[in-house]
């Protein structure tokens, strides 16, 4: 499915009770295996949630949610200026496939 912006994807997404599920997972390994501090890169991260996520884990991290979509990293930004993450969080326009 293609997706015109971000928001009507993160809506789809946010009121799937198996993807939260799936979310509360991830956030159980991210806390586990997350680096102490440093940069991580999150290739294809769309709206910027589990680079939100890592985020509000570790305040030691600086993160580059990378994703080819322009209507995806917009409300990537929009959700990481709303919780004031904008000087941990970086939003870059790439095709990740580039780099196979």
């Amino acid at each position: 499915m293609e997706y015109s912006n971000g928001k009507d994807y993160d809506r789809q997404k946010m009121n799937n009770p198996y993807i939260q599920l799936w979310y509360e997972m991830v956030e159980h390994y991210l806390k586990i295996y997350l680096p102490k501090s440093g940069k991580i890169l999150d290739a294809g991260g769309g709206t910027g949630e589990f680079s939100i996520r890592a985020a509000n884990i570790n305040e030691n991290l600086k993160i580059i949610n990378c994703d080819i979509s322009e209507g995806m990293l917009r409300r990537a930004q929009e959700k990481i200026e709303e919780m004031e993450l904008q000087e941990r969080i970086e939003n870059k326009i790439c095709d990740c496939l580039l780099y196979t």
